[in-house]
């Protein structure tokens, strides 16, 4: 056996001894290797609005709500209509996106969906953070119409938000 298949070897085992460790109930285990990009997050009313949001347009395929939450200084997903997304420290593009206050929209040919980053404010017109939406091609002609579409949903959600401080209520 060489190195490289030994290591290959060890790194199997290893991941499977977690996954193992996290079906038989030891999480002490499970906490192998932390994940940096990762915080808990606890949004419910922000998770509610998402969810209606996409229960209520079913052209969106994919929806998050970006925002920094009390007591951290970074910007994480607090809701998503995917869960495993929760808690996702927000890449450099997304901070691009929160810093500029302006909405962008990416043609992704390999996925046949346009990929949306709105900043939100709240009802009151404060800024809070950011929406991303995935929109399948069969549901907008262009970017132009992507980004009208996201813009009305955004619209819709942001007019729910009483506050930053309300996305994370029960």
């Amino acid at each position: 056996m060489n190195f490289f298949h030994r290591q290959q070897t060890l790194c199997i085992a290893a991941l499977f001894s977690v996954s193992f460790s996290v079906s038989i109930g030891c999480p002490a285990l499970a906490q192998v290797s932390p994940t940096p990009n990762k915080v808990q997050v606890n949004a419910p009313y922000a998770q509610k609005l998402i969810l209606a949001a996409k229960k209520h347009h079913m052209a969106i395929q994919k929806i998050g709500l970006h925002a920094v939450p009390p007591g951290q200084s970074a910007s994480v997903v607090i809701a998503n209509n995917l869960p495993v997304k929760i808690g996702d420290k927000d890449s450099v593009n997304d901070m691009a996106v929160e810093n500029s206050g302006q909405p962008k929209v990416i043609r992704r040919d390999e996925g046949s969906f346009y990929d949306l980053y709105l900043p939100i404010n709240d009802a009151s017109n404060r800024p809070i953070g950011m929406i991303t939406m995935e929109i399948p091609f069969k549901f907008a002609s262009s970017e132009a119409d992507a980004l009208k579409k996201g813009e009305a949903i955004c619209a819709e959600i942001q007019h729910k938000i009483p506050s930053k401080d309300a996305l994370f209520a029960q």
